[in-house]
């Protein structure tokens, strides 16, 4: 096994972590994002849309 298999993960809490999100409305997934989070500080970025413009992604 190679040795950085044998690694674990450190990470420091608390920390930035990104998740991408995808929905078929943009604003209904902003709401739910505003709703989930509350107070918490978040950046929303669109990300990428389907070739038919069906499903939107965005990054929080």
């Amino acid at each position: 096994m190679p040795e950085n298999k044998k690694q674990k993960l450190q990470l420091e809490y608390p920390c930035l972590w990104t998740y991408k999100i995808i929905g078929t409305d943009r604003d209904e997934m902003k709401c739910a994002v505003y709703e989930i989070i509350r107070d918490r500080q978040c950046r929303i970025t669109p990300s990428r849309q389907s070739e038919t413009a069906k499903y939107f992604s965005m990054n929080v």
